[in-house]
């Protein structure tokens, strides 16, 4: 895909492996935006710094949660 001239993220979400208890539990069992805003304002900071990464042409992918 990215030998098409699109940009491929992979974005960590709340409640994610290889994150302490403490960061683990306040997503458990307690998705609700799974951390949707923070991605959000991700590509906001990505657009500020990289005039070329547009943000009205973002699609986002993803299972369970991450699909949100």
């Amino acid at each position: 895909v990215a030998e098409l001239g699109f940009i491929v993220v992979q974005i960590d979400g709340m409640g994610t492996s290889n994150r302490s208890k403490a960061f683990h539990d306040v997503a458990w069992k307690n998705l609700k935006d799974a951390g949707f805003p923070d991605r959000i304002l991700w590509h906001r900071a990505v657009a500020e710094r990289y005039p070329y990464y547009d943000t009205t042409r973002v699609g986002i992918y993803g299972t369970s949660a991450g699909g949100q």
